[in-house]
Order: C-alpha cells, then structure tokens, then sequence
C-alpha cells in the first residue's frame, strides 16, 4: 500500500462507534400508541416487543446489516395487518378473504420470529471488535474507479451464468447463485461511494440506475432488490448512525415504499398489456413500449388510485392468511406430515436433479392447495403460491416441535454469516459482500423451505468457491491497478 492508503485505513479504523438507539426509541414512540388505539391491541404490543427483541439481538453496526433486514421484513409481513388495522379501527380478520385462526397465526409467526432471531445470535456470537473498521479499510484502500471495474466485470459473469443456467440441466441453482455475485460487487461499491464525505456519485449513481431500469418491465419486477441492497450497503458504510448518515438510508426506505405503491397499483394493467392479455408470464412488448406503458399507467394514477394502491401493496404484504386457514385443518381434515416438507427442503441441494434425474418435482402450488383447500383459478397460470417456511414447519412438526426446526435454520443461518464474517485479510471485505447475497433468499416470510433451505445451502458452496478463487484474482486486480506505471521515458528506454 502506499502512505496515501495506509493514512485512509488509519482514518477508517479511527472513525468507528457504536449503534444508536435512535431508531428504536422513534420505533415505540410510533408503534406503542398505535397498538393501544384498535381493536389489535395484545397481538400489536406482542409484535411491538418481538421488534425489540429482534433488533436487540441482531443489530451490528458497521456491518452488513442482513440478519437484521431478514427478521426486519418478515416481522412487517406478519405484523402490518395489526397496525394498520388499528389505524382504520379493523380487527385483523377484515384483511382476509378465508375464515381460519389468524390471530393464532400472527402468535406463532412472531414466536417463530422471536426464536428465529435468538438462535441466529447464538450461532453468530457477538460483534467481533474492529470488524466493522477493518472491512471499510480495506474497501478505502483502494480508488472508487476500482470497484465500479469489480462491479462491471461481475455483472458480464452474472449474464453469462444467467444465459448459460437454462442449458446447464444439473447446474441449474449453483448458476444461479454465481449470478447474483453481482450484488457483492454492487455492496462493495456502496460501502466505497458512501463511507467518505465528498466521495464522487456517479459511479454508483450509474450502476443503481442501471440494475433498477434493467429489473422494470419485466412480468415481475424485481425493483425491489436494488433497494435492499442499497439499504444493506448504507448501513454499512456508516459504524455510527447519525442524522447525517440517516438521510440517504430514509430516502432509499422511502424510494422503496413509493415505488412498491405505484408498482400495486398499476401491475394488474401492465401485464396485461405485456402479455397480450395471456396471462402467462411471458412479456410479449419490446423495451421502448415496456417503458412508454409504465409511463402512461404512472401518469393516469391520481390521489385516490394511489390510497386504492396504498391498500393493496399492504394487503400483499401480509401473509398469515394461509397459516390460519392451515390451523383449522390440520390436524382436523390433514395430518401432521412428520417432517416431510421440510425434510424433502434438506434432502434437495444433496440430491441433485443431475445425478437423480427421477426425483419428484415439488409443486409449491399443489401443497397451498392441499393444505389450505383453497382452490383458486389463477394459481393455473404457473404463478407459485407458497404457504410459507413458518407455516410448513407447523405442518411438519405439530405447533411446538415446529419452533425446533426453525431454531435448526437460524443456527444455520447464523453460523454461515460468522463464517464469512469471520476470514481473514482481503477475503474479510470480499465475506462481507457475500453475507447479504447468501442469506437474502430467507428474508420474504411466503417463501417455502424448498426455496429458503437448498439456496442456503448451495449458498454456502457458492462463497467457498468464491472466496477460494476468486478472492486471489481479486487482489491480484488490485494490485496491478495500484502497482505504478513507469513513464512514457522509461518505456521507450526499455525498449531501447
């Protein structure tokens, strides 16, 4: 390193603190009053104190912020119906189309958070001192042009992984994965854009416009992962959260609630227009006419659309409804399975379809329909309709042996994120990155074991790959952009 580098890491490993408590004091003055004012008060004050809870045991500032953003979106999307129904004066059955016990639904659902979150704490331990400082240095060490390079090259692989996973057969899922390493490289480039003052934009400007406009369009937008990752990397780049650090943070919560509004009030057209009106999941418009639809639907959108739209991104919020229609039938009109859905989940990533050609496709769908008895004709489309991991761990194992299961995830879970916390020299940055990329596909609590459990594992695979190869190409990288070209002089006299 050269004495420019070695004065940045000193100013980083300097510029450490500790968390603020801030945001969760503002957390309770707003959430205590509101689960006095409805009808959901015992349950509301339940989530309220599962919230402190959770932060408490997985808020680690200076790192990246994942475990938190996991338990953090989960307990919205079991909590919201509770709040905002004591806002409108609704007890939460108003929200639901289904008759079953979904207040006993939110119970466990926050419960299986409260144990998710404690046995994530165990297995990752506490916060190892100077981490956080460490990981930042090593990130200021280099230039910015460096890591905007990192993130280019990373996502030309992600497109070849993503254009080569369909003919791979058995290589399905770990092609996947290599793909979203994109996202590391995105992480990474945050951290650097955003943890110095002044500290030039448009690099990062460019990219988060880039993965934001390349994930409109499409049937099914994906907007929403520019954002999270956005909010991972802030969180990041700042050790002590100040009113200062705060605002890009609110403006990236803000930008993803807005566009999440207007995107639930305008879908049901889109796709429609982009299908044809075949409601089959294929856009059948080219770029410019994706574009121009959205900004027509955007435009016709007015005050009362967007409260209509208001209410239906946080109806698709919540999800408890299928978890207290399973309550009424199981084990009444369907048995306990006795660990099949969840044990079928851990059997997948070591079976894999190229070695076992023959074994049996899990239909998500036909398991809603079997458990729920919920026959709904548009799930025909090849729209995948989930019960959800909590609500198969209930299933599977009766309403107290459940919490056992999701206690095994979240030991997993943890000890992953330690592991990659825990390397060692330049592979310390590069597991930081990698975090949020391994355990993002466990943060939305509709997800089914099939798709939480094998992607956490295959993840695991993944970031031993990565860490193993790609790490020594990364410094070697590195190295070479800082080693210092000779003169023009010299050049011409070596060839001399």
């Amino acid at each position: 390193m050269t004495s420019n580098q070695h004065r940045t890491v000193a100013l980083a490993a300097a510029s450490g603190g500790t968390g603020s408590l801030g945001p969760l004091l503002f957390t309770s003055i707003v959430l205590v009053p509101i689960s006095l004012l409805g009808p959901n008060t015992l349950l509301a004050l339940l989530a309220w104190a599962t919230l402190l809870l959770g932060f408490w045991l997985l808020w680690r500032p200076g790192e990246p912020p994942i475990l938190l953003l996991i338990f953090g979106y989960q307990w919205i999307q079991a909590s919201i119906g509770l709040f905002y129904g004591n806002l409108l004066g609704f007890p939460v059955d108003h929200w639901t189309e289904h008759g079953g016990q979904h207040e006993r639904a939110i119970l466990l659902t926050l419960l299986s958070l409260a144990v998710l979150s404690i046995s994530i704490r165990i297995a990752s331990g506490p916060q190892t001192p100077g981490v956080s400082q460490r990981i930042r240095a090593y990130i200021l060490a280099y230039p910015l042009t460096s890591w905007f390079a990192v993130y280019v090259g990373a996502w030309l692989f992600s497109q070849v992984c993503l254009f080569v996973a369909p003919m791979s057969r058995g290589f399905y899922q770990p092609l996947l994965f290599l793909s979203q390493f994109r996202w590391a490289a995105f992480f990474l480039l945050t951290v650097a854009t955003f943890s110095q003052p002044r500290q030039r934009r448009i690099f990062w400007i460019t990219a988060f416009a880039f993965e934001f406009l390349q994930s409109v369009g499409g049937y099914f937008s994906s907007f929403s992962d520019v954002f999270l990752y956005t909010i991972v990397g802030l969180t990041a780049s700042n050790v002590k959260l100040s009113f200062k650090s705060l605002v890009p943070l609110a403006l990236a919560g803000v930008a993803l609630v807005f566009t999440g509004i207007v995107w639930s009030g305008i879908k049901a057209d889109y796709r429609s227009y982009a299908s044809k009106g075949a409601h089959d999941q294929t856009v059948r418009i080219g770029t410019i006419e994706k574009f121009t639809e959205i900004q027509r639907l955007i435009g016709e959108m007015d005050a009362q659309r967007f409260g209509e739209s208001t209410n239906i991104m946080v109806s698709r919020l919540m999800y408890f409804e299928f978890f207290g229609v399973i309550l009424d039938r199981v084990p009444v009109a369907q048995p306990f399975s006795g660990g099949e859905i969840w044990g079928a989940a851990t059997l997948s990533p070591f079976t894999p379809r190229l070695l076992f050609p023959n074994k049996p496709v899990i239909d998500d769908t036909k398991l809603t329909d079997k458990y729920t008895g919920i026959h709904v004709a548009a799930w025909g489309f090849g729209v995948s309709i989930s019960m959800g991991y909590i609500a198969e761990a209930y299933i599977d194992f009766g309403p107290a042996l459940m919490f056992a299961a999701i206690a095994a995830l979240g030991l997993y879970m943890g000890g992953l994120y330690r592991w990659l916390l825990g390397q060692k020299g330049s592979k310390l940055a590069l597991g930081a990155a990698l975090a949020p990329v391994a355990l993002m596909p466990a943060h939305l609590l509709e997800s089914s074991s099939l798709k939480v459990i094998p992607p956490l594992v295959l993840s695991l695979i993944g970031c031993w790959f990565i860490l193993s190869v790609l790490s020594k190409q990364l410094a070697r990288l590195q190295e070479r952009r800082q080693r210092p070209r000779p003169s023009r002089r010299k050049r011409i006299a070596a060839f001399g």
